[in-house]
């Protein structure tokens, strides 16, 4: 189905629930995406798919946002870090999605599906780890389980993994900000969510 007008395109319609941020904490479910993502990030990557950096994305909200950009410096020199520990070790990259929130999680009862790839292309897989663990405030145990789905017996060093949630919600906090500015009708619950993703950051590591 196309409907040019309405901006909407359908090639195969799945029929699946989207999952609940309390579903995407459940044990079973923690195993399935980490799993999902193994798949994922082994597949072979195509010509023409477009470089996703994270750390290109930070510097293009900074400036978007100008002055005000400088805000919180604390909370730019723990971004500024996270980016140096990640740059440090072997370049890794893979098919990412790089926004793995419940919402755009289906669930056929059988596989899941990954939906909305505005934010996807080639990048550190490192991410959509960090993407699905700040998006629902995954705890320590949490945290564990997916790894080792997602890893098996191969550890991932917790500082790389700290680092990419590091930068991850400094990119989230960059873009909550300037939503905010750009659509004063919705400033409030952006202020909101970008406070609470500052405060995160300021607290220390993922639990």
């Amino acid at each position: 189905m196309c409907d040019p007008g309405a901006d909407l395109l359908v090639t195969r319609l799945v029929y699946a629930e989207t999952w609940t941020r309390q579903a995407a904490r459940e044990t079973g479910n923690l195993l399935r995406i980490g799993a999902a993502l193994r798949m994922l990030h082994s597949l072979p990557l195509r010509p023409g798919i477009g470089r996703v950096s994270f750390e290109a994305q930070a510097k293009f909200l900074e400036g978007q946002l100008g002055a005000t950009g400088s805000a919180q410096p604390a909370v730019r020199r723990l971004a500024a870090t996270a980016f140096e520990i990640l740059a440090g070790r072997e370049a890794i990259v893979a098919l990412c999605h790089n926004d793995l929130h419940h919402l755009n999680i289906l669930d056929d009862g059988d596989r899941l599906w990954l939906v909305d790839w505005e934010y996807g292309g080639c990048g550190d897989p490192l991410f959509d780890l960090a993407s699905f663990l700040c998006q629902h405030g995954s705890t320590h145990e949490e945290r564990q389980v997916l790894l080792s789905a997602y890893a098996g017996d191969v550890a991932i060093p917790i500082d790389l993994v700290e680092a990419a949630c590091r930068a991850f919600d400094y990119v989230q906090w960059l873009w909550y900000r300037l939503r905010g500015a750009n659509h004063p009708g919705d400033a409030a619950g952006h202020s909101s969510r970008a406070e609470a993703i500052s405060q995160r950051l300021l607290s220390g590591p993922v639990p």
